[in-house]
């Protein structure tokens, strides 16, 4: 059975046949992003925004151009963000303004402060940008990172917290 399987998964109509099936998934793919980035971001300029890409009050996101916002990204614009030209969120990345405040007693009240992620900036896969943030322009977030403090223009960082690494 397995042999005949094979064999008819060689076959060139069958080969032929998962070629466009491959074709058109792509291009759904892309038409579904081009559908999610007008939804969320109808004045951008040049964005590339994968269609896994959730957004919390979008009315609250200022977009320069040229943005790239990768799959599975997730941006909780609840304190307002602001991303410069030209910035890169690779796949999975969390940008977050709210959090709680842990001063008084449970339940825990949000509280939120604005990011600001300058021109030029890349964020890696998987990082994670936390409320009153903010990166300066060319910066590089490591992937996996957990930015808690301001990042300044031209900077690596890499890890959690603690600061960042000038560039050579």
């Amino acid at each position: 059975m397995k042999a005949f399987l094979k064999s008819v998964l060689k076959a060139a109509p069958v080969r032929w046949l998962m070629a466009v099936c491959a074709r058109v998934a792509a291009h759904s793919g892309r038409a579904a992003s081009l559908v999610v980035a007008s939804y969320y971001f109808p004045d951008a300029f040049d964005l590339v925004c994968h269609w896994s890409v959730r957004v919390k009050y979008r009315e609250r996101v200022v977009m320069g151009a040229n943005v790239v916002l990768g799959p599975h990204s997730i941006i909780g614009a609840h304190g307002g963000i602001v991303l410069g030209d030209r910035v890169h969120l690779s796949e999975g990345v969390v940008i977050e303004t709210a959090g709680l405040d842990f001063s008084g007693a449970p339940p825990y009240p949000h509280k939120t402060r604005p990011i600001e992620i300058g021109a030029g900036v890349w964020i890696g896969t998987r990082a994670i940008v936390l409320a009153g943030v903010r990166i300066g322009a060319g910066a590089v977030i490591g992937a996996g990172a957990i930015v808690t403090r301001d990042v300044a223009a031209g900077c690596v960082h890499v890890g959690r917290g603690g600061p960042a690494i000038p560039a050579a």
